[in-house]
């Protein structure tokens, strides 16, 4: 008769990995109520070798009697009838983890750029600059774009393909606005290929008012999502793991649990990083007295913000993907933090802004890590005392505002790591 050996299954929920787990005396039924996927290991001292049956299998009609039975119960009473679907082959977990680089510690070169001249044929004034041409030598340039996530100053904005590198969309612009000019990579190189899938008002389900955008996003992408991940890029911010997205079927028609969301600071926070002027935020409502979610959530607010070049999804070509977060040291030094982690991680701030910074590797123990974005920035534009909205992360003099940065962030690295059971 089959006797158990080990598992390799992944928990029902959010951000779960997979893990080995004795389920020998767990009941049949307990563990389809508990676990996804993933693959058990039986011996027979009938056969040869090992037997391998994935989760899958094991719910098929075949082996659905005696559910209530313990585990290794429920294999004594099929003494040496063939469990339908097992295999000889030994599942081998894949795992990969994304890295973060700062642009030109990666080697890319960075160019501002007119959209509809980027060889720079002609001259333009910084606003027509609206774009970032990034280019790295490589062999097949067209593998940036399935591997590369792209930031500016900290926030994701939707990168294309052209010529030897990337079009950062919307970059220029937003040099412009914060008046800084980081530029950071997301590689998901040892992870799986990527897909940005820009959101479109034609993609999305039109609200109701029983529907409205700031409950629940209805969008199809129609792409095949089976075996992959989706993740959700909004206002620059990436989303992972966290239940936000449920997949309604593997053609691509998506759930979008805005409810989970802080829209009004998610859209409160975007204003001096980004162009928010397709938001439609009249100018009374940059007071910060009338600035309020009501003005902010509304149907039309919401569309304007998952059409933003800072808001699009990702689809990920690997079934799984978990995060973990990595708590950091500091050394009594603005700027600067101290980690035992040698590796290059995201670092993502208390508001979901994924900074740019070089990594140095000190006595061969730990990496300290600088250029966080935490120096001073002076805007240049006046801010009306009566009307101008006023950011509290900011201060005033009569004609300038001024980025306070606390000296020492209470942010993290994330670890983002992909998960594939190969079974051949």
């Amino acid at each position: 008769m089959y006797i158990f050996v080990s598992s390799l299954i992944r928990a029902k929920g959010t951000n779960q990995p997979y893990k080995n787990v004795d389920i020998s005396r767990v009941k049949l039924s307990q563990i389809y109520k508990t676990y996804n996927d993933g693959f058990i290991e039986l011996r027979n001292p009938a056969l040869t070798n090992n037997t391998f049956v994935s989760l899958d299998d094991l719910k098929s009609a075949p082996n659905l009697v005696y559910t209530d039975l313990a585990f290794n119960d429920w294999l004594a009473v099929q003494g040496n009838t063939t469990i339908f679907g097992t295999v000889e082959t030994k599942p081998k977990l894949k795992t990969g983890e994304v890295s973060f680089s700062d642009a030109i510690q990666a080697g890319f070169k960075l160019t501002r750029v007119n959209p509809n001249d980027v060889a720079g044929k002609n001259d333009y004034t910084s606003d027509q600059l609206q774009d970032i041409y990034a280019i790295k030598t490589v062999a097949d340039p067209t593998l940036l774009h399935k591997k590369v996530l792209t930031t500016v100053n900290g926030l994701l904005h939707v990168n294309i393909p052209h010529g030897k590198g990337l079009l950062i969309k919307g970059g220029g612009t937003s040099f412009n606005i914060e008046q800084d000019n980081h530029v950071g990579v997301l590689s998901f190189e040892t992870v799986g290929d990527i897909e940005q899938v820009v959101m479109r008002e034609s993609m999305i389900t039109p609200p109701t008012k029983t529907t409205q955008l700031r409950k629940a996003v209805y969008i199809n992408i129609k792409k095949d999502i089976r075996n992959k991940t989706v993740m959700l890029c909004l206002g620059g911010r990436l989303f992972i793991a966290d239940g936000l997205i449920d997949i309604i079927n593997w053609d691509g028609a998506l759930r979008i649990n805005t409810y989970k969301l802080d829209l009004f600071r998610i859209i409160q926070q975007l204003i001096g990083k980004i162009d928010v002027r397709t938001l439609e935020l009249d100018q009374k409502l940059y007071h910060l007295s009338a600035l309020t979610p009501e003005n902010c959530t509304d149907d039309k607010t919401v569309l304007a913000l998952f059409e933003l070049l800072q808001s699009f999804l990702v689809i990920v070509d690997v079934p799984s993907i978990i995060t973990d977060k990595i708590a950091l040291m500091y050394p009594n030094s603005p700027g600067f933090y101290e980690s035992y982690v040698n590796s290059k991680l995201p670092y993502i701030d208390d508001y979901g802004v994924m900074h740019a910074y070089w990594k140095i590797i000190h006595h061969q123990k730990y990496q300290n890590v600088n250029r966080f974005h935490l120096k001073n920035t002076v805007y240049t534009n006046p801010v009306h005392e009566t009307t101008g909205y006023r950011d509290p992360a900011y201060r005033y003099s009569d004609q300038y505002q001024y980025r306070e940065h606390r000296q020492f962030s209470t942010g993290h690295l994330l670890r983002i790591i992909g998960e594939t059971i190969i079974t051949k």
